[in-house]
């Protein structure tokens, strides 16, 4: 091919190829000289100048587009390389005081330590914490004391110490006592402002130790005094209100009709019955009328339109003392509607009901069910003396029949003997008996015979749990070890076990009781303290013997002396003939049914009756 011949055209390509068109034929550019990095800045006349134009030849918005895009993607190294352009290359200040750190170190941009600069608030900072707890202790130590006496007692002596920790605990509140002092028994607590002696007398009847805490108030806080220029809140409208319903000399608080009592509707606080009211209002209401009105002994509710008495519940909570009750000309259509204030330890005082004007009443009424009504009150307010102004019959038989049901379970009761005889026996078999127990259980051989019966049953919620092992582990282990098990293994429990089986776990013989009792935990039972037991004893006589019915509860340790369990043991004495096996043991009667309830420890202090 001859080098002088004409170079034919490239065919056209993309959309033109499509539709028959034909590229222009491009001129042909000048191509600049690319100049000497020495010369530039020396010789600016012979070199171009950037901001000359090109002449541009056809696709002019096409051309302009693709120049953008390659500048936009050009480095500083391409832009500096291209002939024609002179680049100058300055240090910003940014990288000059990267450069020249005080550590000779490059900031790398955002990642690097910035100076001169506010540093964010983070409540996690433990120096901010710090500074702020020690502004509101200045705070407080600042303020003026406002002493409130507290009397506390119920505490086993020399606990005084962890009485007043267990309370700093409870109370859900950061205190130190201003006073305390221990007389004959009793705490006497000074603390500072109502706040915190309220919070401390809330816990009255929390169980410390063996019993409850009996706490009381024995002075009131001194007015608040309030600056001139506070503006009263809505709490101080409600205590306006609540002075206003106080009756001192019938220790009344009367509460009827609240939704149109002027300085509520002025204010504009819905009360609890009220279409609108929140859920709030009632106990806020309940909390400022126990604190305000402590002694109050009856509280009127009379047409407030209440379909139940949720919204006014922790009446219950904050007034415990009151005697009489009206809910005169309310809305409650079924008994189900008084149960939020039902219950057992809830109003114990409560002496008077008023349910006249509510649907309940007129509808049990109009269907001449008056022992109905009253059963069905009864049953949720066993302590009721009158209901609706009328007397309640105390010899009626549904009303004894409701009081008792309500009064279960019932106090423990002190030991009963039919006579003196049976208790001797008693009490000497079982010294005896209980020694072999703890000892040396295979030498209760000599009380039991052929047709004696033996049982466990395990009522234990409370278990330890790092004893507890699941699956097929806990089987493994039981397979392994069959000389010692715990309480459930040998449980005859057939509510929880299932009927399927009734005879498992029953024992019958002197040979497999004395096997299945070696095989259960290690006891103490500690007989030298008379006051951890009750013991029942009375003779039962049959065709063929006098039989001894000894059924005993008490407490017992378990094998690490730490755990304690208590239990109910039931033996059925029969008086046997003298053998050289029962002389040995010095026991003149052989068991005829044992049965033995472990359950989770409970004192027997707070068990029996104090009446």
């Amino acid at each position: 091919m001859e080098q002088n011949q004409t170079t034919k055209p490239a065919a056209p390509k993309g959309l033109l190829g499509m539709f028959g068109g034909a590229l222009p034929k491009m001129p042909s550019l000048p191509v600049p000289s690319v100049p000497d990095p020495k010369t530039i800045g020396k010789n600016s006349k012979d070199q171009p100048s950037i901001s000359q134009e090109i002449p541009a030849a056809g696709g002019g918005a096409w051309r302009k587009s693709s120049a953008r895009k390659e500048r936009r993607s050009a480095s500083l190294a391409s832009l500096a390389q291209r002939p024609g352009k002179v680049i100058t290359v300055t240090r910003s200040s940014g990288a000059e005081a990267a450069v020249n750190d005080d550590d000779d170190d490059i900031q790398m941009g955002g990642m690097g330590k910035k100076k001169n600069s506010k540093r964010r608030f983070s409540p996690y900072n433990s120096r901010d914490r710090a500074a702020r707890a020690k502004l509101k202790q200045a705070a407080t130590e600042s303020a003026p004391e406002n002493r409130v006496d507290i009397l506390i007692s119920g505490f086993i002596p020399g606990s005084e110490e962890n009485v007043l920790v267990f309370l700093q605990q409870k109370s859900k509140k950061t205190w130190t006592p201003l006073d305390f002092k221990v007389d004959q028994g009793q705490i006497l607590l000074t603390v500072n402002g109502p706040v915190i002696a309220n919070a401390v007398t809330r816990l009255n009847g929390y169980v410390f130790g063996t019993g409850p805490l009996n706490i009381t108030q024995v002075s009131a806080p001194l007015p608040a005094q309030v600056s001139a220029n506070a503006k009263p809140t809505t709490m101080d409208y409600i205590r306006e209100f609540l002075r206003s319903r106080w009756n001192a000399e019938q220790h009344l608080l009367n509460l009827d009709s609240m939704a149109e009592d002027p300085i509520l509707k002025k204010h504009a606080i819905r009360p609890p019955g009220h279409p609108k009211a929140n859920d709030f209002s009632g106990p806020v209401m309940m909390k400022l009328a126990g604190d305000m009105f402590p002694t109050t002994v009856s509280i009127s509710f009379a047409r407030n339109t209440l379909k139940n008495v949720q919204p006014i519940s922790t009446v219950a909570q904050f007034l415990p003392g009151i005697q009489n009750l009206s809910l005169e000309g309310n809305r409650i259509s079924s008994f189900a509607g008084l149960d939020a204030l039902a219950g057992q330890g809830k109003l114990k005082n409560l002496r008077e009901l008023v349910l006249h004007g509510n649907p309940v009443y007129e509808s049990e009424r109009k269907r001449g069910n008056d022992r109905g009504y009253i059963k069905a009150i009864i049953k949720r307010f066993p302590s009721l003396e009158m209901i609706d102004g009328c007397p309640i019959s105390l010899a009626d038989p549904d009303v004894l029949s409701a009081k008792k049901r309500k009064l279960i379970p019932l106090d423990t009761k002190e030991s009963f003997f039919d006579n003196e005889e049976s208790k001797n026996a008693a009490i000497d078999f079982l010294t005896k008996y209980f020694h072999l127990f703890d000892k040396d259980r295979r030498g209760l051989g000599a009380v039991y015979n052929e047709s004696s019966t033996f049982s466990v049953n395990a009522m234990l919620t409370l278990s330890n749990t790092k004893n507890k092992m699941r699956g097929r582990r806990k089987q493994h282990m039981m397979d392994d070890d069959q000389s010692v098990v715990s309480w459930p293994n040998l449980s005859r429990n057939l509510k929880q076990n299932g009927s399927k089986k009734p005879g498992k776990n029953l024992f019958i013989g002197t040979e497999q009781i004395i096997t299945a009792m070696e095989r259960l935990p290690v006891t103490d039972h500690d007989l030298s303290r008379p006051e951890d037991f009750l013991l029942d004893a009375y003779q039962q006589i049959t065709p063929t013997a006098t039989l001894l019915v000894v059924t005993l509860h008490g407490e017992f340790r378990a094998g690490d002396k730490e755990t304690l369990h208590s239990f109910d043991r039931t033996l059925i004495l029969h008086p046997t003939v003298p053998n050289p096996s029962n002389t040995a043991a010095g026991v003149s009667y052989v068991v005829v049914s044992d049965m033995l309830t472990v359950r989770d420890y409970c004192s027997i202090i707070n068990r029996i009756g104090t009446d």
